[in-house]
């Protein structure tokens, strides 16, 4: 770029003048901004755009790229390259389209002033250099950085906000003095490369280069570079699940707002909503909801408030508030649907699909499922093993609707994408494993359940988590065919297991506990156990009422199994109210068409003939 740069530098007709504000990496800003034109053809320049994308994106870069990818030996790395090719292509021409724009602006029709031509020309040069540093790393990358690779490429930040006038008009100054510019480019260059190798999964690597890039930004002081180290940092900590992430992301939307940047804020504050979530501090993260969705607005950025969307759906999908979930992940469907982000839809439906299901609109999440493992199909290519976390999915919903060859079908599916791509030693096998003893399971074949549970659980176990979610939910599935099979002292002793973990991680409170008291309830009643079962089914009830104001579906299960012993025991009063109390939750939850209300009524009536 500088060869090119130096090359227009020496065309008459041009003056430099002192530039203003913070530096940029490739001088493209300088190419543009830091000129004032007198040309007689001064549409000239604004045509260099694909000159200056070539020293980032180039055919060496291409070969490059696709030797590391074939010699990978990844099943699916062919089509990955392919995908990967033509997103970066597709990138390319957006931001060379973008440059002639802003360029003639100001150079051409007179209609904007050289201030706003610097900012939209600084930003071009941001994309250009994280662009650049996704390509430097694709050249190297082995089969784990492939697996990310095509959606690293589709996620490099979208091109439309450097055309964004009214995000950059109102961003405070930069306090970056000329002696300062090395390092601030320096550091932006840090940022750039550790969000290239996070996005391939390269955490380890990453994290490194964050914190000397905030080292610098610190000594610097600029509140704008400071944000987006700080943003980067945030990310690469969650990705270590590190605590410290969430004082990071506060710093870095106290300093968005400092240096006045709303879209990034914007962006902060659904990853702060997002994690806090995802780190099941749900009363915390649903009080942050006004705050957050404040922040997003203020933007007035569609990508932002999309993302927003698909996050506050996913924590009301969290607690089973149903009713708030869908609207927002259908208008996020739709919104990815308008501006043509294949993958970003895909997504979006495997969220839609999942919703319907927990609500029990089962054929409509089925073509939603289909519809979003089409997309991924497209995206990732068919033998990419992401595609299994939509097969997982689908295998749900086809397993709930009684479609159990079709649920194995798709489970075996996702094995052997991941057995492809990671050998026979993956956590996600562990995972498709606890499903396929789980369908067994369904059909009443529980001795074919117990090997592929029995193997879950030995996955899991190499990951030295006792603690892990899914160890926990295989120790269930084995307490549960156990009882089925008649050997409740086996099934206990997988119950109290999983009923220590649960509590030593989590704490006595937690819902996560409650499941395990209703299945060893049920246990306790399968055996004639009625005092005990009960005993553990208020217990759970009690958690869950405190953790849900009474409004989960989980209550209503629990609700269902206390009326079901109430019967038993010829309790006809508290039966009725246990039962007529579930009607009621499901009702609200899951709407009155689930077919989980037959269960409901089924107690209720019942309990009436008592």
């Amino acid at each position: 770029v500088d060869a090119l740069l130096r090359e227009l530098y020496r065309q008459p007709g041009w003056r430099r003048r002192i530039a203003v504000g913070l530096g940029v990496s490739l001088a493209l800003a300088a190419a543009i901004s830091g000129w004032v034109l007198w040309a007689k053809n001064p549409a000239a320049l604004c045509t260099r755009g694909p000159a200056l994308f070539a020293k980032a994106w180039h055919a060496d870069a291409r070969t490059r790229i696709e030797k590391a990818f074939s010699t990978s030996k990844a099943a699916y790395a062919n089509d990955s390259f392919a995908l990967v090719a033509a997103r970066l292509d597709a990138y390319r021409d957006q931001w060379v389209s973008e440059y002639q724009v802003a360029c003639e602006a100001t150079h051409v029709r007179g209609d904007q002033s050289d201030a706003l031509l610097d900012a939209r020309m600084s930003c071009l040069d941001d994309r250009l250099s994280e662009a650049g540093e996704l390509v430097r790393a694709l050249g190297t990358a082995d089969a784990a950085a492939i697996q990310h690779a095509t959606q690293a490429a589709a996620e490099l930040t979208p091109i439309d906000e450097c055309a964004n006038t009214r995000d950059l008009r109102q961003r405070a100054p930069s306090r970056i003095t000329p002696g300062q510019r090395p390092r601030a480019q320096e550091a932006q260059d840090l940022a750039a490369r550790t969000r290239a190798l996070r996005k391939l999964g390269q955490y380890k690597e990453a994290l490194p280069l964050a914190l000397r890039a905030q080292t610098i930004t610190d000594e610097l002081g600029d509140p704008g570079l400071l944000t987006e180290v700080l943003l980067v940092l945030g990310e690469v900590q969650i990705d270590f699940d590190d605590p410290a992430a969430f004082k990071t992301l506060e710093r870095a939307l106290d300093q968005a707002a400092v240096a006045r940047q709303d879209g990034t804020a914007a962006t902060i504050a659904s990853l702060l909503l997002h994690h806090t979530a995802e780190q099941d501090h749900v009363k915390e993260a649903i009080a942050m909801v006004p705050a957050v969705r404040s922040t997003v607005l203020r933007a007035d950025n569609a990508d932002a408030r999309a993302m927003y969307d698909m996050v506050e759906g996913g924590l009301w999908l969290q607690v089973a508030n149903y009713a708030r979930a869908m609207p927002l992940f259908q208008k996020t469907l739709e919104y990815f649907e308008k501006s043509g982000n294949e993958f970003a839809e895909a997504r979006a439906r495997l969220r839609v699909g999942d919703c319907l299901h927990q609500t029990g609109a089962y054929a409509e999440a089925l073509a939603q499922l289909e519809r979003s493992l089409v997309g991924y199909e497209h995206h990732l290519g068919a033998r990419h093993p992401d595609v299994a976390e939509v097969l997982g999915v689908l295998s749900n919903v086809q397993r709930r609707v009684g479609d159990f060859a079709a649920a194995e079908s798709s489970v075996r599916r996702a094995i052997d994408l991941t057995r492809a791509a990671y050998g026979n030693e993956h956590p996600w096998l562990a995972e498709f494993f606890l499903k396929l003893g789980g369908i067994k399971a369904d059909q009443g074949q529980h001795r074919e359940a117990l090997p592929w549970l029995t193997e879950a659980l030995a996955q899991f176990d190499k990951l030295k988590e006792p603690d892990h979610d899914g160890r926990v939910a295989t120790v269930l599935a084995l307490a549960q065919v156990y009882t089925s099979l008649g050997k409740p002292a086996q099934a206990r002793t997988y119950l109290a297991e999983a009923l220590a973990q649960r509590t030593e991680r989590l704490g006595p409170e937690h819902p996560a506990v409650a499941q395990v008291l209703n299945t060893w309830g049920n246990l306790e009643r399968s055996v004639g156990n009625l005092d005990g079962a009960r005993d553990r089914l208020v217990r759970a009830l009690a958690i869950l009422d405190k953790a849900f104001d009474g409004a989960h579906n989980d209550v209503a299960m629990v609700l269902s199994n206390l009326g079901e012993i109430s019967l038993a025991q010829h309790k006809g009063t508290d039966a009725l109210a246990y039962c007529q109390r579930a009607l009621d939750v499901d009702t609200k939850a899951l709407g009155a068409a689930h077919a989980d209300l037959a269960y409901d009524l089924t107690c209720s009536g019942e309990a009436e003939l008592l």
